[in-house]
C-alpha cells in the first residue's frame, strides 16, 4: 500500500505487519498464534490511569481514531483499559500525541525495570 509506505519513511521494510480489516479480526487473528496483553488507550469507566498500567510482554496497543475511538467490541478484548487524565474544557488529546506518551511511558518502565535487573 503506498499510504502505509509513504507514512512509515520505509520502516516498514523492517517491523513485520499485516493488514486486517477491523481491529477484532487482527486481535483474534494474533491471539491464534501469540499470548499476548491488549492494552487500549480509551476515555472508559473501565479505564485506569496510563501511569498504573501494567507492561507485561508481548504487548499490542490499541488507539482508535480521532471521531470514534475504539469500539466497544475491542474494548471487550482489551485486558487492560487506560487513559490519560485530562482536565478543562478539553478532555481528550489526539491520538498520535497519547500513543507517543503511552509508548514513552512503556520504554520509561522498561528501561527502569533493565537498570534494576542488570545492577
Amino acid at each position: 500500500n503506498p499510504r502505509i509506505k509513504k507514512a512509515s519513511i520505509n520502516t516498514w521494510q523492517w517491523v513485520e505487519w499485516e493488514h486486517s480489516e477491523t481491529a477484532v479480526e487482527a486481535i483474534k487473528k494474533i491471539r491464534q498464534s501469540v499470548i499476548l496483553k491488549i492494552i487500549c488507550v480509551e476515555q472508559d469507566p473501565r479505564s485506569i490511569p496510563y501511569t498504573k498500567m501494567k507492561v507485561e510482554f508481548p504487548l499490542a496497543i490499541v488507539v482508535g481514531n480521532e471521531t470514534y475511538g475504539v469500539s466497544k467490541e475491542v474494548l471487550k478484548m482489551a485486558d487492560e483499559i487506560v487513559e490519560i487524565p485530562m482536565w478543562g474544557v478539553n478532555k481528550s488529546l489526539n491520538v498520535m500525541v497519547s500513543l507517543g506518551i503511552i509508548l514513552f511511558k512503556i520504554v520509561e518502565n522498561t528501561t527502569a525495570l533493565h537498570r534494576t535487573v542488570v545492577k
